[in-house]
């Protein structure tokens, strides 16, 4: 796996610096009552197409690879897909391609 950076951005190290890849999104939501998470949201490219969630909490989660005409009729016809994610995973597949 290899984190893409926004459009625009370019890895630029030094002897003294290294860049790392910066979030596409950064965002805080509520877990429950007043306890809030913060996220930074990353995109990657894989050439792999397996996918393994490393926390328990994540197990459960359906996780599977689709195409921006996949993704659209996922918030179309799927009341799961919250149109944060579906912004999060347009922009990710819009980068990823623009870097190909």
């Amino acid at each position: 796996m290899e984190l893409v950076g926004p459009i625009g951005w370019t890895k630029i190290d030094t002897e003294t610096n290294t860049d790392l890849v910066p979030p596409m999104f950064v965002n805080r939501h509520t877990i429950k009552g007043d306890h809030d998470h913060s996220a930074f949201v990353f995109a990657a490219k894989s050439d792999s197409m397996e996918i393994n969630p490393q926390a328990d909490e994540d197990q459960g989660a359906e996780c599977r690879w689709v195409t921006q005409a996949e993704l659209d009729e996922l918030l179309a016809t799927d009341s799961k897909m919250r149109k944060e994610i579906h912004r999060y995973a347009s922009e990710a597949l819009r980068v990823v391609q623009a870097r190909t």
